[in-house]
């Protein structure tokens, strides 16, 4: 397993390859796709310990929902309003909070770990279904989580042979002599259509960690 540390600037050298290897992965079968991720994410996070890498709560800003707030809210001995109104800030309609690294990230990891915000134990929601539609939000978490960058280098391994058929067809499109820019995400709402096609909301699909 890559370490916490590293694992950014691996990600980097590979971000091109992952693109590449995104495409070939949205003709491939989505069930199939799925069934792999889901085993590889539990195979790994039995090896991993997230209370160990913490990346994730320097980068992310999750969403709170009333459950979360009420809950975490108890813990620090606040009122749900006064709890709001230091730590959270609202977006579209939506309440996040409002620091990065987190607040509630101490010496010695996560204060609340046990209680943390539901978003935050589903992350980085490789045991989920539509991979497929996730694709690019993943992409970005490979410089993130450890588990996402193997998860991508082993399904790199499970299709090598029709990873490089593909590579090869397309060599045309995919010159490494180009620099091929990278394809920014128009800004798009929260409670908007996703736009990888999903039929979901943005914030239910791509933006869920954001």
């Amino acid at each position: 397993m890559i370490s916490p540390e590293k694992v950014k600037e691996y990600a980097e050298k590979v971000e091109k390859e992952n693109y590449i290897f995104r495409t070939f992965l949205k003709g491939q079968d989505g069930q199939e796709l799925d069934r792999i991720v889901n085993k590889l994410h539990e195979d790994l996070f039995n090896k991993m310990d997230c209370k160990k890498c913490l990346n994730c709560c320097k980068v992310i800003r999750p969403v709170l929902d009333n459950d979360d707030i009420e809950r975490i809210a108890a813990i620090k001995e606040l009122s749900k309003e006064e709890f709001i109104s230091e730590y959270l800030e609202e977006s579209e309609g939506e309440l996040f909070l409002n620091a990065c690294p987190c607040k509630f990230l101490g010496e010695n990891g996560c204060t609340i770990y046990k209680d943390c915000p539901t978003v935050c134990k589903e992350y980085p929601f490789t045991h989920e279904e539509d991979i497929m539609g996730r694709l690019l939000n993943l992409i970005n978490i490979c410089k993130v989580c450890p588990v996402v960058y193997e998860i991508f280098e082993k399904l790199k391994v499970i299709y090598e042979k029709e990873f490089e058929e593909y590579k090869e067809e397309y060599s045309y499109f995919w010159n490494e002599e180009i620099d091929m820019p990278i394809k920014k995400e128009p800004k798009i709402g929260r409670n908007e259509p996703c736009l990888c096609g999903s039929g979901k909301k943005y914030k239910k699909c791509c933006g869920k960690t954001i």
